[in-house]
Protein backbone atom coordinates (compact mmCIF):
# COMPACT_ATOMS: atom_id res chain seq x y z
CA UNK A 1 0.00 0.00 0.00
CA UNK A 2 2.95 2.30 -0.68
CA UNK A 3 2.40 5.68 -2.29
CA UNK A 4 2.38 5.51 -6.09
CA UNK A 5 4.68 8.41 -6.91
CA UNK A 6 3.61 8.60 -10.56
CA UNK A 7 -0.02 9.18 -9.62
CA UNK A 8 0.58 10.75 -6.23
CA UNK A 9 -2.08 8.58 -4.67
CA UNK A 10 -2.49 5.20 -3.04
CA UNK A 11 -3.59 2.42 -5.43
CA UNK A 12 -6.55 1.77 -3.13
CA UNK A 13 -7.70 5.33 -3.70
CA UNK A 14 -8.60 4.35 -7.28
CA UNK A 15 -10.79 1.41 -6.25
CA UNK A 16 -14.53 1.93 -6.71
CA UNK A 17 -16.26 1.77 -3.30
CA UNK A 18 -19.09 -0.75 -2.92
CA UNK A 19 -21.30 -0.40 0.16
CA UNK A 20 -23.53 -3.35 1.07
CA UNK A 21 -26.38 -2.51 3.42
CA UNK A 22 -29.85 -3.68 4.30
CA UNK A 23 -31.80 -4.95 7.28
CA UNK A 24 -30.06 -7.76 9.17
CA UNK A 25 -30.94 -11.24 7.84
CA UNK A 26 -31.45 -9.93 4.30
CA UNK A 27 -28.49 -11.60 2.57
CA UNK A 28 -25.66 -9.13 3.17
CA UNK A 29 -23.16 -11.82 4.15
CA UNK A 30 -24.07 -14.12 1.28
CA UNK A 31 -23.76 -11.28 -1.21
CA UNK A 32 -20.36 -10.35 0.21
CA UNK A 33 -19.21 -13.97 -0.15
CA UNK A 34 -20.48 -14.05 -3.73
CA UNK A 35 -18.80 -10.82 -4.77
CA UNK A 36 -15.54 -11.87 -3.14
CA UNK A 37 -15.37 -14.73 -5.63
CA UNK A 38 -14.57 -12.10 -8.26
CA UNK A 39 -10.78 -11.65 -8.23
CA UNK A 40 -10.90 -7.86 -8.59
CA UNK A 41 -13.45 -7.33 -5.78
CA UNK A 42 -12.68 -7.15 -2.06
CA UNK A 43 -15.64 -6.87 0.30
CA UNK A 44 -14.42 -6.46 3.85
CA UNK A 45 -15.84 -8.19 6.94
CA UNK A 46 -18.03 -6.12 9.21
CA UNK A 47 -16.56 -3.06 10.89
CA UNK A 48 -18.11 -2.01 14.23
CA UNK A 49 -20.60 0.81 13.60
CA UNK A 50 -18.91 3.02 16.17
CA UNK A 51 -15.62 2.67 14.29
CA UNK A 52 -17.36 3.65 11.05
CA UNK A 53 -18.80 6.73 12.71
CA UNK A 54 -15.39 7.74 14.08
CA UNK A 55 -13.67 7.26 10.70
CA UNK A 56 -16.29 9.35 8.92
CA UNK A 57 -16.04 12.04 11.60
CA UNK A 58 -12.26 11.99 11.18
CA UNK A 59 -12.62 12.54 7.43
CA UNK A 60 -15.04 15.39 8.06
CA UNK A 61 -12.71 17.01 10.58
CA UNK A 62 -9.79 16.91 8.12
CA UNK A 63 -12.07 18.39 5.44
CA UNK A 64 -12.83 21.22 7.85
CA UNK A 65 -9.16 21.84 8.60
CA UNK A 66 -8.27 22.18 4.92
CA UNK A 67 -11.33 24.31 4.21
CA UNK A 68 -10.26 26.74 6.93
CA UNK A 69 -6.66 26.74 5.74
CA UNK A 70 -7.77 27.41 2.18
CA UNK A 71 -9.76 30.42 3.32
CA UNK A 72 -6.73 31.81 5.14
CA UNK A 73 -4.42 31.35 2.15
CA UNK A 74 -6.97 32.34 -0.47
CA UNK A 75 -6.43 29.14 -2.46
CA UNK A 76 -7.32 25.46 -2.27
CA UNK A 77 -4.68 23.34 -0.53
CA UNK A 78 -6.61 20.11 -0.12
CA UNK A 79 -5.88 18.44 -3.47
CA UNK A 80 -3.56 15.79 -2.05
CA UNK A 81 -5.97 15.08 0.82
CA UNK A 82 -8.97 14.71 -1.45
CA UNK A 83 -7.02 12.53 -3.85
CA UNK A 84 -6.02 10.13 -1.09
CA UNK A 85 -8.98 10.38 1.29
CA UNK A 86 -10.77 7.34 -0.12
CA UNK A 87 -7.59 5.25 0.00
CA UNK A 88 -7.03 6.20 3.63
CA UNK A 89 -10.61 5.28 4.53
CA UNK A 90 -10.18 1.94 2.74
CA UNK A 91 -7.02 1.29 4.78
CA UNK A 92 -8.78 2.18 8.03
CA UNK A 93 -11.63 -0.21 7.29
CA UNK A 94 -9.14 -2.98 6.50
CA UNK A 95 -7.35 -2.36 9.80
CA UNK A 96 -10.60 -2.27 11.82
CA UNK A 97 -12.44 -5.24 10.26
CA UNK A 98 -13.66 -7.80 12.78
CA UNK A 99 -12.27 -10.72 10.79
CA UNK A 100 -9.48 -11.35 8.32
CA UNK A 101 -9.58 -8.61 5.66
CA UNK A 102 -10.15 -9.39 2.00
CA UNK A 103 -8.11 -8.38 -1.04
CA UNK A 104 -4.93 -7.25 0.70
CA UNK A 105 -2.88 -9.75 -1.33
CA UNK A 106 -3.99 -8.65 -4.81
CA UNK A 107 -4.86 -5.55 -6.82
CA UNK A 108 -8.56 -4.73 -6.72
CA UNK A 109 -10.83 -2.49 -8.76
CA UNK A 110 -13.76 -2.56 -6.33
CA UNK A 111 -13.37 -2.21 -2.57
CA UNK A 112 -16.41 -2.84 -0.41
CA UNK A 113 -17.84 -2.78 3.07
CA UNK A 114 -20.55 -5.08 4.33
CA UNK A 115 -22.68 -4.13 7.28
CA UNK A 116 -26.36 -4.64 8.02
CA UNK A 117 -27.90 -1.20 8.44
CA UNK A 118 -24.98 0.42 6.58
CA UNK A 119 -27.59 2.23 4.50
CA UNK A 120 -27.94 4.87 7.21
CA UNK A 121 -24.40 5.99 6.33
CA UNK A 122 -24.96 6.07 2.55
CA UNK A 123 -25.15 9.87 2.36
CA UNK A 124 -21.93 10.35 4.34
CA UNK A 125 -20.02 7.82 2.28
CA UNK A 126 -21.28 9.58 -0.82
CA UNK A 127 -19.67 12.75 0.50
CA UNK A 128 -16.24 11.32 1.31
CA UNK A 129 -15.95 8.89 -1.59
CA UNK A 130 -16.08 11.41 -4.42
CA UNK A 131 -13.71 10.04 -7.07
CA UNK A 132 -14.77 7.43 -7.94
CA UNK A 133 -18.24 7.68 -6.42
CA UNK A 134 -19.52 4.65 -4.48
CA UNK A 135 -22.07 2.07 -5.51
CA UNK A 136 -24.61 1.33 -2.81
CA UNK A 137 -26.13 -2.15 -2.77
CA UNK A 138 -29.30 -2.44 -0.74
CA UNK A 139 -30.12 -6.03 0.20
CA UNK A 140 -33.83 -6.74 0.46
CA UNK A 141 -35.73 -9.75 1.74
CA UNK A 142 -39.41 -10.14 2.42
CA UNK A 143 -40.20 -8.57 5.80
CA UNK A 144 -42.06 -11.62 7.10
CA UNK A 145 -39.00 -13.78 6.42
CA UNK A 146 -36.65 -11.27 8.01
CA UNK A 147 -38.75 -11.01 11.16
CA UNK A 148 -39.11 -14.77 11.51
CA UNK A 149 -35.37 -15.23 11.14
CA UNK A 150 -34.60 -12.53 13.71
CA UNK A 151 -37.10 -14.01 16.16
CA UNK A 152 -35.61 -17.46 15.61
CA UNK A 153 -32.20 -16.16 16.65
CA UNK A 154 -33.72 -14.46 19.68
CA UNK A 155 -32.15 -11.12 18.82
CA UNK A 156 -35.32 -9.09 19.13
CA UNK A 157 -38.87 -9.66 20.37
CA UNK A 158 -40.33 -6.16 20.05
CA UNK A 159 -42.42 -6.32 16.87
CA UNK A 160 -43.23 -2.62 16.71
CA UNK A 161 -39.58 -1.72 17.05
CA UNK A 162 -38.68 -4.07 14.20
CA UNK A 163 -41.47 -2.65 12.03
CA UNK A 164 -40.14 0.87 12.55
CA UNK A 165 -36.54 -0.14 11.85
CA UNK A 166 -37.49 -2.04 8.68
CA UNK A 167 -39.43 0.94 7.33
CA UNK A 168 -36.66 3.35 8.35
CA UNK A 169 -34.10 1.22 6.52
CA UNK A 170 -36.21 1.37 3.36
CA UNK A 171 -36.47 5.15 3.69
CA UNK A 172 -32.66 5.42 3.74
CA UNK A 173 -32.49 3.33 0.57
CA UNK A 174 -35.16 5.47 -1.10
CA UNK A 175 -33.20 8.61 -0.23
CA UNK A 176 -30.08 7.10 -1.83
CA UNK A 177 -32.13 6.17 -4.89
CA UNK A 178 -33.40 9.73 -5.20
CA UNK A 179 -29.87 11.15 -4.90
CA UNK A 180 -28.07 8.66 -7.11
CA UNK A 181 -30.45 6.45 -9.13
CA UNK A 182 -27.58 5.11 -11.24
CA UNK A 183 -25.56 4.04 -8.20
CA UNK A 184 -28.20 2.45 -5.95
CA UNK A 185 -28.37 -1.27 -6.76
CA UNK A 186 -31.03 -3.44 -5.15
CA UNK A 187 -30.21 -7.06 -4.34
CA UNK A 188 -33.61 -8.76 -4.07
CA UNK A 189 -32.86 -11.94 -2.18
CA UNK A 190 -36.20 -13.51 -2.99
CA UNK A 191 -35.85 -12.86 -6.73
CA UNK A 192 -32.28 -14.16 -6.54
CA UNK A 193 -33.46 -17.46 -5.05
CA UNK A 194 -36.41 -17.87 -7.38
CA UNK A 195 -34.51 -17.84 -10.66
CA UNK A 196 -31.08 -18.51 -12.11
CA UNK A 197 -28.90 -17.18 -9.32
CA UNK A 198 -25.70 -17.00 -11.37
CA UNK A 199 -27.50 -15.03 -14.06
CA UNK A 200 -28.85 -12.72 -11.38
CA UNK A 201 -25.33 -12.10 -10.02
CA UNK A 202 -24.05 -11.48 -13.55
CA UNK A 203 -26.62 -8.73 -13.97
CA UNK A 204 -25.67 -7.18 -10.63
CA UNK A 205 -21.96 -7.28 -11.51
CA UNK A 206 -22.69 -5.62 -14.83
CA UNK A 207 -24.29 -2.72 -12.92
CA UNK A 208 -21.11 -2.40 -10.85
CA UNK A 209 -18.77 -2.66 -13.83
CA UNK A 210 -17.29 -5.92 -12.55
CA UNK A 211 -16.41 -8.54 -15.20
CA UNK A 212 -17.71 -12.00 -14.38
CA UNK A 213 -15.60 -14.61 -16.10
CA UNK A 214 -16.63 -18.24 -16.57
CA UNK A 215 -14.35 -19.43 -13.78
CA UNK A 216 -15.89 -16.98 -11.33
CA UNK A 217 -19.39 -18.02 -12.40
CA UNK A 218 -18.53 -21.65 -11.68
CA UNK A 219 -17.24 -20.72 -8.24
CA UNK A 220 -20.30 -18.61 -7.51
CA UNK A 221 -22.50 -21.61 -8.23
CA UNK A 222 -20.76 -23.41 -5.35
CA UNK A 223 -21.13 -20.68 -2.75
CA UNK A 224 -23.33 -21.90 0.07
CA UNK A 225 -25.05 -19.90 2.76
CA UNK A 226 -22.94 -20.00 5.92
CA UNK A 227 -25.18 -17.72 7.93
CA UNK A 228 -28.58 -19.38 7.68
CA UNK A 229 -30.71 -20.91 10.39
CA UNK A 230 -29.51 -24.47 9.77
CA UNK A 231 -25.87 -23.45 9.38
CA UNK A 232 -26.03 -21.68 12.73
CA UNK A 233 -27.63 -24.67 14.46
CA UNK A 234 -31.03 -23.01 14.94
CA UNK A 235 -34.61 -23.84 14.12
CA UNK A 236 -37.37 -21.53 12.95
CA UNK A 237 -39.68 -20.11 15.58
CA UNK A 238 -43.30 -21.03 14.97
CA UNK A 239 -46.08 -19.55 17.08
CA UNK A 240 -49.57 -18.15 16.33
CA UNK A 241 -48.40 -14.73 17.52
CA UNK A 242 -45.46 -14.80 15.10
CA UNK A 243 -47.69 -15.90 12.23
CA UNK A 244 -49.97 -12.94 12.86
CA UNK A 245 -47.01 -10.55 12.94
CA UNK A 246 -45.66 -11.93 9.67
CA UNK A 247 -49.02 -11.37 8.03
CA UNK A 248 -49.16 -7.83 9.41
CA UNK A 249 -45.80 -7.08 7.79
CA UNK A 250 -47.01 -8.26 4.39
CA UNK A 251 -50.18 -6.21 4.82
CA UNK A 252 -48.37 -3.01 5.77
CA UNK A 253 -49.13 -0.38 3.13
CA UNK A 254 -45.93 1.61 3.66
CA UNK A 255 -43.75 -1.48 3.29
CA UNK A 256 -45.65 -2.63 0.22
CA UNK A 257 -45.32 0.75 -1.48
CA UNK A 258 -41.60 1.06 -0.71
CA UNK A 259 -40.93 -2.54 -1.74
CA UNK A 260 -42.54 -1.87 -5.14
CA UNK A 261 -40.55 1.34 -5.62
CA UNK A 262 -37.22 -0.29 -4.79
CA UNK A 263 -37.64 -3.68 -6.47
CA UNK A 264 -40.09 -2.92 -9.25
CA UNK A 265 -42.29 -5.88 -8.25
CA UNK A 266 -45.23 -6.26 -5.92
CA UNK A 267 -44.70 -7.77 -2.50
CA UNK A 268 -46.68 -11.05 -2.46
CA UNK A 269 -49.88 -11.04 -0.45
CA UNK A 270 -50.02 -13.12 2.76
CA UNK A 271 -52.35 -15.61 1.10
CA UNK A 272 -49.68 -16.33 -1.52
CA UNK A 273 -46.93 -16.97 1.02
CA UNK A 274 -45.91 -20.66 0.96
CA UNK A 275 -44.24 -22.65 3.70
CA UNK A 276 -40.61 -22.21 4.71
CA UNK A 277 -38.29 -23.13 1.88
CA UNK A 278 -35.61 -25.73 2.17
CA UNK A 279 -32.02 -24.58 2.26
CA UNK A 280 -30.13 -25.02 -1.00
CA UNK A 281 -26.97 -23.99 -2.79
CA UNK A 282 -27.38 -20.78 -4.71
CA UNK A 283 -26.23 -22.18 -8.02
CA UNK A 284 -29.39 -24.19 -8.50
CA UNK A 285 -32.77 -22.88 -9.52
CA UNK A 286 -35.53 -22.81 -6.94
CA UNK A 287 -37.60 -25.94 -6.77
CA UNK A 288 -41.37 -25.97 -6.70
CA UNK A 289 -42.55 -24.77 -3.32
CA UNK A 290 -39.33 -22.91 -2.49
CA UNK A 291 -40.23 -19.52 -3.90
CA UNK A 292 -40.71 -16.49 -1.71
CA UNK A 293 -41.92 -17.37 1.78
CA UNK A 294 -39.26 -17.04 4.46
CA UNK A 295 -36.64 -17.96 1.84
CA UNK A 296 -34.06 -20.68 1.73
CA UNK A 297 -31.45 -18.60 3.49
CA UNK A 298 -32.87 -18.65 6.98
Amino acid sequence: MALDQSAQEWPLARATPVLIGGVARSGTRMLADILNVCPTVAIQPETPPKAIELFLKFAGDIDGIYAGLGQQLGRAVDQNWRQNRAGLLHALFIAASRDRPSGVDRPVTHFGLKLPSLERYFSEFDRYYDAPKPYMIYCMRRPDAVWRSIRSFGWQTDFEKFLQSYRRSMSHALAALARSPDRLVVFNLNAFLEGDSVEYVAGLCARLGVPLEAEAQARIAQVDNRNGIAARGREYADTPELAGQMQALLDNDVIRERWLTLTGVELPSPAAAPAIARRRKIGTKARSGTKSGASALG
